[in-house]
């Protein structure tokens, strides 16, 4: 894909002046006019490549900026809107029959007593993440959603209505720094500061407790959710030594859910790769070690673009890793079509709220009764005159 990418043709002038850049022009001499189409082909051919090559490698030569042109795919347009006057979000969807883009409203996608909130949350100077909650008023959890790539919140919304009637949760998600309505550039780095922001805003504005929040992450928002999870709980286990500093931490999440994850960025494009190298984006396998925190992984055993060995190594790396879901016939975009999908959810969500109250049951105190003396006996009254008679 070459959005936003103008590439100039060679002009014919220049081919046959010996290339396409005004410093090669006159240095090679003219072809034979029998040879003249051949080589006007091979020169734009290799003027074009080289171009390509340099823009992927060259502009700048450094590897967070390769792996954001490569990597992130933001849609454009959005597939939504926000309408500054009241707040309310617009999806912007297919129309059969009619205009071939229109407009509904979030209160037209409703259902089932679930509601729609729109956030704009700061994130740096002049800088906004654009958000979304569907709130369900029945619901235990609240997922805080990484989405995966080419999609923005939008397109999501009927997805995440679906989940949060037949699952049972609240879902929470945000378009990453140059996705959808939010500011800035779609960079890994940039990843890692958005879902700390959307974390600490529905923990905090939101005032969902962390202990009734679950990390989703979908293919490469796996990172930011492995990321997060596993700086959350390393921190934790650091301030249990110096129980100064814990209150200014933020808490890590009930349980972490990984849906068709990224190993890492290099094991994308080659899966015999068995080294994490220092240039490696996405370093999950290496991150998830330090996440301690009940973990569900699903993948499909035909997926094609994240290979289900990358959900494997994963699951076998996870110290406190549940039982996972493997689909044989799910690719990597279709495993919410599976009803074992939401049955799976539905009992790791129960599993979840079972451990929770066995550790509440062993973290109360024992409450221990004094014990009690033996009372004497009161001495027995002195007769009375009537009764000595």
């Amino acid at each position: 894909r070459q959005q936003g990418v103008v590439t100039a043709q060679p002009s014919e002038q220049n081919c046959k002046n010996g290339g396409g850049s005004g410093a090669d022009n006159g240095a090679h001499p003219r072809p034979d006019d029998d040879e003249g189409g051949e080589a006007e082909e091979g020169c734009c051919c290799s003027v074009y490549c080289c171009r390509m090559v340099c823009w992927f490698f060259c502009c700048p030569p450094i590897p967070s900026r390769i792996v954001a042109k490569q990597a992130f795919l933001p849609p454009n347009p959005p597939a939504y809107e926000i309408d500054e006057a009241d707040g309310e979000l617009k999806i912007r969807v297919e129309v059969e029959g009619s205009s071939p883009v229109s407009m509904v409203t979030v209160q037209q996608a409703q259902r089932h007593g679930a509601t729609v909130s729109v956030y704009r949350i700061p994130n740096g100077p002049r800088k906004v993440l654009a958000a979304h909650l569907v709130k369900n008023p029945a619901a235990r959890y609240t997922l805080l959603l990484s989405h995966g790539n080419a999609v923005d919140i939008g397109q999501l919304l009927p997805y995440m209505l679906d989940l949060s009637e037949r699952v049972g949760c609240s879902i929470f998600t945000y378009d990453y720094s140059g996705y959808g309505l939010s500011s800035g550039v779609a960079r890994e780095a940039n990843q890692y500061r958005d879902v700390a922001v959307a974390y600490r805003y529905l923990i905090g504005p939101l005032s969902v407790p962390p202990t009734r929040v679950v990390f989703y992450g979908m293919s490469i928002g796996s990172s930011p959710s492995v990321h997060l999870a596993a700086k959350l709980c390393k921190l934790r286990d650091r301030a249990e030594s110096r129980p100064v500093r814990s209150a200014q931490l933020d808490p890590p999440p009930a349980a972490v859910v990984l849906h068709s994850p990224v190993a890492s960025g290099i094991r994308v494009l080659r899966p015999a790769c068995t080294l994490t190298i220092c240039c490696d984006p996405f370093q999950n396998l290496h991150k998830v070690q330090r996440i301690t925190l009940p973990t569900l992984v699903i993948h499909g055993e035909r997926d094609d673009v994240v290979p289900v060995a990358h959900g494997k190594m994963l699951h076998a790396s996870l110290p406190n890793a549940v039982h996972p879901l493997w689909l044989p016939k799910a690719n990597h975009n279709n495993i919410e079509a599976y009803k074992q999908y939401y049955d799976r959810l539905r009992a790791f969500f129960a599993e979840v709220q079972a451990r929770q109250l066995a550790e509440a049951s062993l973290q109360e105190p024992v409450v221990t009764q004094p014990a009690t003396q033996p009372v004497a006996a009161p001495d027995p009254a002195p007769p009375t005159a009537a009764a000595q008679h």
